[in-house]
């Protein structure tokens, strides 16, 4: 009785670490660069999310980056739910057991989103973990994509022969087939 007492408690307390895990919005918590002495350094945007290694995210993985913007109809004076906007996608360089360090892998294409008032990455950002890694996406670009492609059609070849006599013909019969077709304009 003991032990089944035991079992129920263990299945009680990780049934709530995963719906823990599940509830939680995870975020960009912070964001740091560097500073460049001259021109020629390149300029590394890295955003601290509160998502890591408990939460099985790797380095290397792709990282979808949203933004939960409120809608709110002002001639009906009414909230409608969240829009859930993609910002972009990150790439996780280095994790921890809580936390991960990510930077931009690729920003949303603004002629496909809502107009929003900050277009970057920012922190607020909700994030979300793919089970892609780079290698994934570019092997996804690389794939062929299945279009209706629109090709000319192709006329079919007319071979015209032209009409060859035989040699042997005698001269009454070549005027007997010339004169079976009449190709003089008609009269009325």
């Amino acid at each position: 009785m003991f032990k089944y007492f035991l079992i129920s408690i263990a299945l009680l307390i990780t049934n709530q670490t995963v719906l823990a895990d599940a509830s939680k919005d995870f975020k960009i918590f912070d964001l740091k660069k560097n500073l460049p002495l001259t021109d020629k350094e390149k300029v590394f945007y890295d955003y601290y999310i509160n998502i890591g290694q408990e939460q099985g995210v790797q380095p290397g993985q792709i990282i979808n980056v949203y933004r939960r913007v409120p809608v709110i109809d002002v001639y009906k004076y009414q909230n409608h739910p969240d829009m859930r906007v993609a910002v972009g996608k990150l790439k996780v360089i280095y994790t921890q057991k809580t936390m991960s360090v990510a930077r931009l892998y690729k920003s949303a294409t603004p002629s496909k989103t809502p107009v929003l008032e900050f277009e970057k990455m920012m922190v607020g950002d909700r994030v979300e973990k793919t089970n892609m890694t780079e290698n994934d996406f570019k092997a996804k670009k690389q794939r062929p994509r299945k279009t209706a492609s629109l090709q000319q059609p192709v006329a079919p070849k007319i071979i015209v022969e032209e009409l060859k006599l035989p040699e042997k013909v005698a001269a009454p019969q070549a005027a007997e087939v010339a004169n079976a077709v009449d190709v003089s304009p008609k009269k009325d």
